[in-house]
């Protein structure tokens, strides 16, 4: 294979400075709904950076459909998963606590036996526990009734929403052609064949080939465009990326998609998580900072 085209494979520190000042970003569903996952400090500064941004962001119409499709439920999430009362509230150590204390009183002839100033000291501080406990409790229960307060309130002042409905969005494609994508993702998922087939377990109907419709769409916009991309993908799966490897890295983008995508459009592509966008971005807002210093200083 000719050298040039094996590079594709390879993201060297080179290679990622010059797509990042020529690539359209390019955010999945996934992406976009992982944002609702960060601190409400968090959200705004990364909807900021985003919106500052906008004119090199572009939000596939698939994307864009998926993400108001589960916009609500996303936001809905945080209370049924993270916002659930911690399992070491549930334990009731101290009424525990008092049997044990309890019974060694009533059998203080009895191995085992603890002598009686000892279990007056555990009395007291059992006592003591369960006020501490108390305190705990009503800390957590307040700070997660907060946040839950504030998780509702987003439906109507969302800074994510406000913020996406402000990016390009690409043009969906006619049901006929989706009809036509439908065709190839059959014989694609079959033969496993990235992106989506993961999603024939636990999807239905078109929705089965949503990734592929956004791979789609990515593909025709770089095409026509004669841009590289940079892809913001959370869906973490073999199906979009490759199994670990030490010669490649963690979180590469399946070759026959760089293959493909290479061959369609003639440009790069690379993809992002979330997170890794963000240890990049302050990687390279950091060494600008550091030129600009540097021309200060030499002034």
């Amino acid at each position: 294979m000719d050298k040039s085209i094996y590079d594709i494979f390879l993201m060297t520190s080179v290679r990622e400075s010059e797509l990042w000042k020529e690539a359209v970003f390019v955010f999945d569903t996934s992406s976009i709904c992982e944002l609702y996952n960060l601190t409400e400090t968090t959200k705004v500064t990364m909807t900021g950076i985003f919106t500052s941004l906008k004119d090199r962001i572009w939000i596939p119409a698939q994307t864009m459909y998926e993400y108001q499709k589960n916009r609500d439920k996303v936001i809905m999430n945080p209370i049924a998963e993270k916002y659930i009362e911690p399992k070491f509230l549930k334990q009731d150590i101290v009424s525990r606590l008092k049997e044990f204390i309890d019974l060694h009183k009533s059998m203080p002839y009895y191995h085992p036996y603890i002598d009686l100033p000892v279990l007056d000291k555990l009395e007291k501080q059992s006592d003591e526990l369960n006020t501490i406990l108390r305190d705990i409790s009503e800390s957590i229960t307040n700070q997660y009734k907060k946040r839950k307060a504030d998780i509702i309130a987003l439906k109507s002042k969302d800074c994510i929403y406000d913020a996406v409905v402000t990016f390009n969005i690409g043009t969906p494609f006619s049901y006929i052609e989706q009809l036509k994508i439908v065709q190839e993702g059959e014989l694609r998922y079959r033969n496993r064949i990235p992106p989506g087939y993961l999603d024939e377990k636990n999807k239905s109907g078109t929705q089965i080939y949503g990734d592929l419709i956004i791979w789609k769409e990515i593909l025709r916009y770089s095409e026509e465009k004669q841009v590289p991309i940079i892809f913001i993908c959370n869906d973490i799966k073999t199906d979009w990326y490759m199994e670990y490897d030490k010669k490649f890295g963690p979180n590469v983008p399946r070759h026959e998609l760089i293959k493909e995508f290479f061959d369609i459009t003639g440009q790069e592509v690379w993809f992002y998580t979330l997170n890794s966008l963000l240890i990049v971005w302050r990687s390279i807002i950091k060494i600008r900072l550091c030129f600009l210093y540097l021309k200060v200083w030499m002034l």
